[in-house]
């Protein structure tokens, strides 16, 4: 059998590249995709760490882009050669909850790289990936556009929408985004296409919360300051209409719950690892909506086309580029911030 390159999950900040089997066709409606461009998400971390239940030894990985090799006889649209863009979430299109547009929690589906935990997919920091339902999991990539403009399309950049979407922002809002790491500053970036007026980013680090401001937010290091308090005092005393969690931890949520007026939404999208206790006295009386989403990859052609028109640009979350076999040491890099790293890309 044919061999490739693979990032393997072994246990507690234990990664390597193996050499293993590569994926071959399984159904007529899969297809084979050589990737070309994959990048390390932050809730790979959470496996990193062990925070999530997958068993080692196990391929992880997640967000990707490539070129099809083999192509299944049930895929229409598509043709051997296409660059495309994949969805993170594998889905069926066809059960009760495709069927109800939760994508997400497809009966038959799963996400890339977590093992039984989601249906046993293989992970995407690798040199090829079978992807099941092919006709709705890719995406083709227009000509005119770069591996790295489409990357994040497939997870953070369509969770950052969701997360601005499902706090309904009416223009003129005043938003807070709690995190500026990838997902926050995709939500930061995609809150602005809602037409608010103002966006607040609240991070800890100083390099992070310049990148914000840089696209437009203003920043509070929540190190340096509560940023509660500091949103109160900015808007009038009464908080923001919309507060977005994009970071997973019981502070942000806190946060959130903290910052946001009477009768203002948190839209919640980070990966909690942890429960934590609501402070429903004080909340029960406020008239606050609070969602939890997943990434809601439906909005992937849509977020295509806003980058085919330049109306978002996420090029500048690269800071890194390395080569799949120093993943590894990538690996170490992200999950301890070092040299100002946003995102890296692994080139395999």
């Amino acid at each position: 059998m044919a061999k490739m390159k693979s990032l393997i999950f072994y246990g507690a900040r234990e990664v390597s590249i193996e050499e293993v089997d590569r994926p071959t066709m399984e159904k007529p409606t899969d297809a084979l995709v050589k990737v070309t461009l994959s990048t390390i998400c932050g809730s790979d971390l959470h496996i990193y760490h062990e925070e999530l239940p997958i068993p080692p030894p196990f391929p992880i990985g997640h967000e990707f882009v490539g070129v099809i090799e083999e192509l299944g006889k049930d895929v229409s649209g598509f043709k051997e050669g296409d660059r495309v863009a994949a969805s993170c979430v594998v889905y069926c299109g066809q059960c009760y909850y495709c069927q109800k547009g939760l994508y997400g929690h497809c009966e038959k589906g799963g996400l890339y790289g977590c093992g039984a935990l989601m249906g046993n997919l293989g992970g995407t920091q690798a040199e090829y990936v079978r992807v099941p339902y092919a006709q709705l999991g890719l995406h083709k990539i227009p000509d005119e556009l770069t591996d790295e403009q489409v990357l994040y399309v497939g997870d953070i950049l369509t969770t950052g929408f969701t997360a601005a979407r499902k706090g309904n922002i009416l223009p003129g809002d005043i938003v807070a985004v709690f995190g500026s790491g990838p997902v926050g500053l995709c939500a930061q970036v995609c809150a602005q296409l809602f037409g608010p007026a103002r966006v607040i980013a609240v991070d800890r680090l100083d390099y992070r919360l310049e990148v914000s401001r840089q696209i437009g937010c203003e920043p509070i290091n929540a190190a340096r300051e509560d940023p509660a308090a500091k949103i109160k005092e900015l808007t009038e005393g009464r908080g923001v209409d919309v507060a977005i969690e994009a970071v997973g931890i019981p502070a942000t949520m806190a946060g959130c719950l903290s910052s946001v007026r009477p009768g203002g939404r948190v839209s919640a999208v980070g990966i909690f690892s942890q429960p934590m206790e609501f402070p429903l006295p004080q909340l029960c009386m406020l008239d606050i909506s609070l969602t939890m989403s997943i990434c809601d990859v439906q909005w992937m052609p849509a977020l295509i086309k806003l980058i085919q028109n330049k109306k978002i640009d996420l090029t500048f979350l690269g800071t890194h580029s390395m080569p799949l076999a120093d993943a590894a040491k990538a690996y170490e890099i992200f999950d301890q911030k070092q040299d100002l790293v946003l995102k890296i890309l692994l080139r395999p």
